[in-house]
């Protein structure tokens, strides 16, 4: 498949998930969960009990259009998520893929569980995919022979965005800053954009952790929830870590999550595209990981990988 085809076929598909989360996303009653994030968009701030505002801010624009209705509720985050498909597709390109490869590629973040579910449901998880696969497109753009002025201004965008979304976007900056730090990132690590970037995007996240300090949200929330349960026995802490073993399999499919752990088992970190797109999805999973004996994980913390 030519580049052509294969970005016609991207947006084809892009269009087909796009207007049948649409759809659903008018026919489906609201969780629990996105009530929960209606009722926070009622009083706009930049800090909220257990995530960052992202997510309240895009109900409320939704709900402003689309009133107060489960599509309006979810419009803005059909949108992200149906982004997901091109973006992926950007990111597999410049990572050295072929355009049916990466058509591929796109089409299964389109439909796997979670992109499913980011491309409908309101949650947190729809922006910071989106901000994630931003910054990765920026990322692999600057690791190719043929990078752009606009490939670090993506990552700075990227990290802004997912930071705004959700706590695991501080993450994103860890993978950026290991990058440099490493071999991959040897033909910039002088340079200052790439830092400029990362300041960047971290300063536009700095009102919402003021804000956060301020009131005792979302950051004193989230380790008490995530990061330890004192109660918990050794033996049903090595359940929590098989636990989220298998839920990472379910969420994959056994066979995708044979061939990412393949993957996984190969970092090359020379290899700047490579190491761009296994830092990506490792350092998320492997955060996990760690405080998956800690406390009890829940399948999507590491959904951006």
């Amino acid at each position: 498949m030519d580049s052509r085809r294969a970005a016609l076929a991207v947006a084809l598909v892009s269009a087909g998930l796009g207007g049948l989360h649409l759809w659903l996303a008018g026919t489906l009653e609201l969780s629990p969960d996105e009530a929960y994030y209606w009722t926070w968009s009622q009083s706009p701030a930049l800090s909220y009990p257990d995530h960052p505002p992202l997510a309240a801010w895009l109900v409320a624009a939704g709900t402003a259009f689309g009133g107060d209705t489960a599509f309006g509720v979810r419009w803005p985050f059909v949108v992200l998520g149906t982004l997901l498909v091109p973006l992926v597709f950007a990111a597999g390109r410049r990572a050295g893929l072929r355009p049916g490869m990466a058509a591929l590629a796109g089409a299964l973040a389109g439909t796997s569980l979670l992109g499913s579910a980011a491309a409908l449901v309101a949650t947190p998880d729809t922006p910071l995919a989106f901000g994630w696969a931003v910054c990765l497109v920026g990322l692999l753009g600057a690791a190719g022979v043929r990078s752009t002025r606009f490939d670090w201004p993506l990552v700075a965008l990227g990290i802004a965005v997912a930071c705004w979304s959700k706590l695991t976007g501080l993450l994103l900056p860890v993978v950026v800053a290991v990058w440099l730090a490493g071999p991959a990132g040897t033909a910039w690590r002088r340079r200052r954009s790439p830092w400029f970037a990362l300041a960047a995007g971290l300063a536009a996240a700095v009102p919402v952790w003021i804000a956060d300090a301020a009131g005792g949200g979302a950051t004193a929330f989230q380790l008490a929830h995530g990061l330890w349960s004192p109660g918990l026995t050794f033996a049903e802490r090595l359940g929590n870590l098989g636990a989220y073993l298998g839920a990472q399999a379910g969420l994959l499919t056994p066979l995708v999550a044979v061939a990412v752990a393949a993957f996984l088992a190969r970092p090359r970190l020379g290899e700047p595209a490579r190491a761009a797109v296994w830092l990506a999805a490792a350092v998320p999973w492997a955060v996990f990981l760690a405080a998956a004996p800690l406390a009890a994980p829940e399948a999507n913390w590491p959904g951006v990988a």
